[in-house]
């Protein structure tokens, strides 16, 4: 299948060319992918994309999702790491978005161990 068969018009294949383009440079200079994982995330086409370019850049990804989301065996394979969080709950975000920062602050100048 060639990427003239997915599209569906000239015009919808430079609109998703130029959205490659702004998510892989905005992408590149992060220090890991941050997922707030929803049950409808595999049905974004960005989302899927964006997913996509991290694993191709050799991000860590990290997934913060309620409690009690599907959350596929292989993107389970990909993440660093997952944290729970329960919706009822506004302290417990806040203890995610805490372990999240402290994350960031030790990942940033390694290496990926993907």
């Amino acid at each position: 299948m060639s990427t003239r068969d997915f599209f569906k018009s000239i015009e919808q294949e430079k609109e998703w060319r130029d959205a490659l383009q702004r998510n892989k440079d905005g992408l590149a200079n992060s220090a890991i992918f941050l997922q707030l994982w929803s049950d409808g995330i595999s049905r974004d086409p960005l989302a899927c994309m964006q997913l996509g370019l991290c694993m191709m850049m050799d991000k860590p990804i990290h997934i913060v999702a309620p409690h009690g989301s599907d959350i596929p065996v292989n993107m389970r394979k990909v993440a660093l790491s997952i944290d729970y969080f329960d919706r009822d709950k506004p302290k417990d975000l806040e203890r995610v978005a805490g372990l999240i920062g402290n994350r960031i602050k030790n990942q940033r100048g390694k290496e990926s161990p993907l």
